[in-house]
């Protein structure tokens, strides 16, 4: 991500002239103390997870007979457009996003309540926090 100027890079202790030279390489988040960088540095386990999403979607795209370029074009695009509606609307509330993302007995309903009910949320919430224990 760095390597194409993107993504967040965090800074502790806040200081103008470190962050300058990293805002030339992603996109510098300035901690105000060492307990929060900790806490953001959490969500960089978060990655080879994100990844593995993707990967699961392509993969059943793969065996469901959709060719490999179709998939991954497809999928990229996907991503690229979900992740777009949070940059475009980053104080917009992700709960209410969450609800207008679905319809009422709709696809993404059932799938996004599959996944609570396996108790995927709660798992990476208990995921977090154990990573939180561990880098504190």
């Amino acid at each position: 991500m760095i390597k194409h100027n993107l993504g967040p890079i965090i800074v502790y202790p806040k200081n103008k002239v470190i962050e300058g030279f990293f805002n030339k390489l992603g996109k510098v988040i300035a901690t105000s103390n060492e307990k929060e960088n900790k806490k953001l540095w959490v969500m960089t386990s978060f990655m080879a997870t994100y990844f593995e999403i993707f990967n699961t979607a392509h993969k059943w795209f793969l065996r469901k007979g959709i060719n490999k370029n179709k998939s991954m074009e497809y999928l990229i695009h996907l991503f690229k457009a979900l992740n777009n509606e949070t940059i475009k609307n980053s104080n917009y509330s992700m709960d209410k996003m969450i609800k207008e993302f679905q319809t009422k007995g709709g696809i993404n309903e059932e799938l996004l309540n599959k996944a609570k009910k396996s108790g995927v949320f709660k798992n990476l919430n208990k995921g977090f926090d154990k990573i939180y224990n561990r880098v504190k």
